[in-house]
């Protein structure tokens, strides 16, 4: 059964009002990732204080179940946007459970996650295809992974995770998904990364 998030989320009331500044942010926080973005498989900044980022979404009957064959454990998505032909960015709020997280999988065009509310984790390959280590985010936090990158991203073991999910949709690449993430790599990564908080 899914548990709603407690007292202390608020949901957001104004996503118009929301987006704008953030696309504005997108596109600032894009310039400088994209200099670090070459040599590391992703990159992960605060763009703006944690108590303003609380804008927390609670998921309603509107949400949807993520795909079990691409998630592990519960995690509910809802659409926040699709572009008009010609241009082809789509996002998706995504709601992570305790413990939830995607597959390993690859974005041709790349992936942006706006991390919303709660504490995540994500882990990418390096452009030189070594393994990076798992990091924690938390609300405000900007992940940028670049094309063609593998990764994965979900809550903590212990907090749920929100984020906003932008992407570009590629009529001839579809995301690559691969493998789940198992058990003990995730919680081994997750004891390193949270500690480092």
């Amino acid at each position: 059964m899914f548990e709603k998030p407690n007292a202390l989320h608020r949901p957001l009331r104004n996503a118009a009002h929301f987006s704008l500044p953030l696309a504005a942010l997108f596109l600032i926080q894009g310039a400088f990732a994209a200099q670090t973005a070459a040599s590391a498989g992703q990159t992960v900044v605060s763009s703006f204080p944690e108590a303003e980022a609380r804008q927390a979404l609670v998921p309603d009957g509107t949400w949807v179940s993520t795909n079990p064959k691409t998630f592990t454990g519960k995690a509910l998505m809802k659409s926040a946007f699709r572009q008009v032909e010609p241009a082809k960015s789509y996002g998706a709020y995504v709601y992570f459970t305790p413990g939830a997280r995607t597959f390993w999988h690859v974005h041709p065009l790349g992936q942006t996650l706006l991390i919303v509310d709660g504490i995540g984790l994500t882990q990418s390959r390096n452009a030189d295809g070594t393994l990076g280590p798992v990091v924690a985010v938390k609300a405000g936090d900007v992940v940028t992974c670049p094309p063609g990158i593998m990764h994965w991203h979900g809550a903590s073991p212990d907090a749920p995770m929100t984020h906003l999910a932008i992407s570009e949709n590629d009529p001839k690449v579809a995301v690559k998904w691969l493998d789940a993430v198992d058990a003990k790599s995730y919680r081994e990564g997750a004891e390193k990364a949270l500690q480092k908080r």
